[in-house]
């Protein structure tokens, strides 16, 4: 991974008074990463993530905790939680309680953060997704919220020659759905990140940045290949909003949001 100031002063880089290192107001994590150390004591947790130097976090469940005292955890750490991952059952069989759960947390973005296979057998199925999106996205609008989806690699994979993604990025309204664009998957699919941000500019609002090693596995942000010099400024560039760190399956999640923070940080020297 090439280090070059302009990486992570297009995305927006602060340094915080007397903590020698370079903290990103649009970076936070995903706390799927840090989800063992979330099921054991969620303030805790969070407390650790802010003192490694996040700002933002996004939320992949709430482990049993009432919307208020996940409210009250996220500004007891000093930090901010503009977004969350819900199921798809949630969107579509419970819209009021998601909408409603996420307004009193202070999100501002829901996230479908991952589609069963029962909802993605053939393309029909995603042209009746995108019918459900819409519908979701603007019952969160009418609440002030905004919606979005996130991607893995199976979007990428064409069914009958087409491109799942292309039927939902065609098929949902841009003014209603965004789309959170993981830098891995789309990369695992073998598809090209920096000409996929260009091509949908604006419609890509956030991205979560995690690194892919040569064995196809994921790795820590900076222990892999993909190249975020570019595909931070290209992501900045095309209205990228917020950038998540995450990693699926890391041995130790604290230590490897640790280790991507670094590698993010180095690009500021």
């Amino acid at each position: 991974m090439v280090a070059t100031a302009g990486a992570l002063a297009a995305v927006g880089c602060t340094t915080g008074p007397g903590s020698g290192t370079g903290r990103r107001r649009n970076i936070g994590l995903q706390l799927y990463t840090v989800r063992d150390y979330m099921r054991e004591e969620i303030a805790t947790t969070l407390q650790r993530v802010a003192d490694l130097g996040y700002t933002n976090v996004e939320f992949a469940g709430y482990f049993g905790q009432r919307p208020k005292r996940i409210r009250e955890i996220v500004k007891a750490a000093g930090l901010r939680a503009p977004s969350g991952h819900v199921e798809f059952e949630q969107i579509t069989q419970q819209p009021d309680l998601t909408i409603a759960t996420a307004l009193e947390i202070g999100h501002e973005y829901v996230v479908l953060g991952w589609l069963p296979q029962t909802a993605r057998r053939n393309l029909d199925d995603y042209r009746v997704l995108a019918n459900r999106l819409n519908q979701f996205a603007r019952r969160c609008a009418d609440h002030g919220l905004r919606f979005a989806y996130h991607n893995h690699d199976f979007e990428f994979r064409p069914v009958d020659g087409v491109r799942p993604i292309d039927v939902l990025l065609a098929q949902t309204a841009p003014g209603l759905v965004d789309f959170e664009l993981d830098l891995y998957w789309i990369s695992k699919a073998a598809c090209d990140s920096a000409a996929f941000l260009r091509e949908h500019s604006g419609r890509v609002r956030m991205c979560h940045v995690k690194d892919m090693a040569i064995d196809g596995s994921i790795a820590d942000v900076g222990a892999g290949t993909l190249d975020f010099e570019n595909l931070l400024q290209i992501a900045a560039s095309s209205g990228v909003r917020h950038y998540f760190v995450e990693h699926d399956e890391p041995k130790d999640g604290m230590a490897s949001a640790a280790n991507s923070l670094r590698a993010l940080e180095r690009l500021h020297q």
